[in-house]
């Protein structure tokens, strides 16, 4: 991008992507972003970035059917350099098909999506989820820079029925052993997406023509989602002064019972 920038082939380092479903034009564009696929510009949301090698951002959370069904991030042992805080660190790629879930909480994220439908009937085959196709998906929605990303039914639900009847669907999450989040091609769908190099920053907007919700802000969420292998509890300053404190006064009281016995033992040998 830098290169064809300085060739002047471009007017910044930029560039975006339209993503509609399938049968509607997909677009990409190199430079300034296009006005023109945007549904309003005014509804932008612009989401700052890590500064590493990746379109990286730490994930604050997930939310299922509303913002206000939300969860932050449990602990992972052994894993504070990509989750700490109750955040994920998580890398946007397009080359993905998928959303790809570290696998501390994948199978507690589909017991919430398909708990909240009152369903079960799901399996997992090759890292990927086979389900009936059930009618009342939730929105999935993940928090970046409190900003809350849809990702809409039809965005992560797709028939592979043969005969097209629904009888069959994938959903596109899977898992990985990684402990950090790859944000596939399902968070991009039905937005037009600036990816802005120099300022190290993504922007969001429904693409034109589509129904998809403007990016709705949010605070962190208090409830936690617990990991399937969670950090030792930390123990706090205090709590080691208050343990020290119990175990010398229990070993006090033990000195002066001894030396008490000692005392009267001597005590009565003098009197023998």
């Amino acid at each position: 991008m830098m290169a064809m920038e300085n060739a002047n082939l471009i007017s910044e380092n930029t560039f975006s992507f339209s993503m509609a479903p399938f049968g509607i034009d997909s677009a990409i564009d190199f430079g300034a972003p296009k006005e023109s696929r945007m549904s309003d510009i005014a509804d932008m949301q612009w989401i700052s970035l890590n500064d590493d090698y990746f379109w990286s951002v730490h994930c604050q959370g997930f939310a299922l059917g509303s913002t206000t069904n939300s969860w932050a991030w449990g602990s992972v042992k052994g894993e504070t350099d990509t989750i700490s805080g109750g955040e994920v660190y998580s890398m946007f790629d397009t080359a993905a098909s998928a959303i790809i879930f570290p696998k501390f909480y994948f199978e507690q994220v589909l017991y919430e999506i398909f708990n909240s439908m009152g369903g079960d009937e799901y399996e997992l085959a090759d890292g990927y989820v086979i389900s009936k196709c059930y009618e009342d998906f939730p929105i999935v929605y993940f928090l970046f820079n409190d900003k809350w990303l849809a990702v809409d039914p039809a965005d992560y639900v797709v028939d592979i029925s043969e005969r097209q009847d629904r009888s069959m669907c994938v959903l596109l999450l899977s898992q990985s052993d990684a402990a950090f989040f790859i944000m596939g091609l399902p968070v991009y769908m039905d937005y037009y997406t600036v990816h802005n190099d120099s300022e190290n920053r993504i922007g969001f907007v429904p693409r034109a023509g589509s129904n998809k919700e403007t990016l709705q802000t949010g605070g962190k969420p208090t409830r936690v989602l617990e990991s399937t292998d969670p950090a030792d509890p930390e123990v706090s300053v205090w709590s080691w002064i208050i343990s020290s404190l119990l175990v010398l006064s229990f070993m006090g009281i033990w000195v002066c019972v001894i030396c008490g016995t000692i005392t009267n033992s001597r005590k009565n040998k003098v009197s023998v």
